[in-house]
């Protein structure tokens, strides 16, 4: 039997974690974004978009996908700041439109 799917909460915490290891605090990402940072945004909304595509997300489930990569990338330790940059740039790229 595979392993239960991970929900969207548990999901976006793995990716603020893969993105602190591509993209740590003491790396590019303060204040002026680095071509590392984005990269690595980049590359968090492509997975994000592949968990998407793997669920069918309503409205609640991408709220709370958005509101726990959120949540964790402060607990990380990013500034405000970087965790609206990120944050917004999942929701605009990744987890709009339709379910």
């Amino acid at each position: 039997m595979p392993p239960p799917l991970p929900s969207p909460a548990e999901a976006a915490r793995e990716l603020a974690r893969q993105f602190a290891r591509q993209a740590p605090l003491d790396g590019a990402i303060r204040g002026d974004p680095g071509q590392t940072a984005e990269q690595a945004i980049r590359q968090l909304c492509e997975a994000a978009q592949r968990f998407r595509a793997t669920r069918r997300l309503g409205i609640i489930a991408r709220a709370r996908f958005a509101k726990a990569l959120q949540d964790e990338l402060k607990a990380l330790g990013y500034a405000p700041d970087t965790v609206s940059r990120v944050t917004t740039a999942v929701l605009v790229g990744a987890l709009t439109g339709k379910g």
